[in-house]
C-alpha cells in the first residue's frame, strides 16, 4: 500500500528560498507560505509533520509564531532556518518551542539530515503515545463495562424485586397463604432465571 508522503510547512518569504527547499526536500511534500497569517491559518486547517521557519517574517517574528504554533500544536516539530546567527536568537528560537536551528546558507545535506531527524523523532514519539493511548482506552472500556455490571447488578435485584411483588399479589389473590409463598419464591424465581436466555445459549 502506497503512503503518502510527510508535509513540511515551509514558512519564508522568500521565493527562491522556498524553492530551493523545495528541491533539497524532495522526498517531502514541501508547501510555502510567506507570512505569520497565512502560516497560523494553513497550520490550523492542514496539520504538518514539520515547521521550517525563518526567523524574520513581514507581519511579524518566527519567535513569535512559533509561540503561536505551540499553543494549538505542542509536539509537531519546528526547525528554524534563519540568517540571524547570535546564540540569543537561538536560545529564543529553543525556548519559544523549536527542536533545532539552522543558520543560512545551510548546506544541503545539514538540512536534509535536521529534517529527517526531527520527523523521525517526531513519529517514534506518536507510536509510543499510540500505545498509551490504547492502554487508556481500554482501562477506559475496562472501568466502563465494570460500571455497568454493576448497574446491571442493581437493576437485577430492581427486577426480582418488582418480580417478587408481582408474584406474592397473585399468589395470594389466588388464594395461597404467605408462609406457603415465602417458600415457594425461590423456587420460582430460579424458574424463571432458568427460562432467560444466558450468554451461552
Amino acid at each position: 500500500m502506497e503512503t503518502s508522503r510527510k508535509r513540511i510547512l515551509c514558512v519564508d518569504d522568500d521565493p527562491e528560498t522556498c524553492n530551493l527547499y523545495k528541491v533539497i526536500l524532495y522526498d517531502y511534500e514541501v508547501v510555502a507560505v510567506a507570512t505569520v497569517t497565512e502560516t497560523l491559518t494553513m497550520a490550523r486547517q492542514n496539520p504538518v509533520d514539520l515547521y521550517l521557519l525563518d526567523a524574520w517574517l513581514p507581519d511579524g517574528s518566527g519567535i513569535g509564531l512559533c509561540r503561536e504554533i505551540r499553543l494549538f500544536d505542542p509536539n509537531t516539530p519546528i526547525l528554524f532556518v534563519s540568517g540571524a546567527v547570535d546564540e540569543a536568537a537561538q536560545d529564543r528560537a529553543i525556548r519559544a518551542g523549536a527542536q533545532a536551528y539552522l543558520i543560512k546558507p545551510v548546506p544541503m545535506f545539514d538540512l536534509q539530515t535536521a529534517a529527517e531527524t526531527l520527523i523521525r523523532q517526531a513519529t517514534c514519539r506518536s507510536l509510543e503515545a499510540l500505545c498509551i493511548e490504547l492502554l487508556a482506552v481500554r482501562e477506559a472500556i475496562h472501568e466502563y463495562t465494570s460500571n455497568l455490571d454493576r448497574r446491571l447488578r442493581r437493576l437485577s435485584g430492581t427486577a426480582d424485586e418488582m418480580l417478587r411483588n408481582t408474584g406474592y399479589a397473585a399468589f395470594t389473590r389466588a388464594g395461597g397463604s404467605r408462609v406457603e409463598f415465602e417458600r415457594f419464591w425461590p423456587a420460582a424465581l430460579d424458574e424463571l432465571n432458568g427460562s432467560w436466555p444466558t450468554e451461552d445459549s
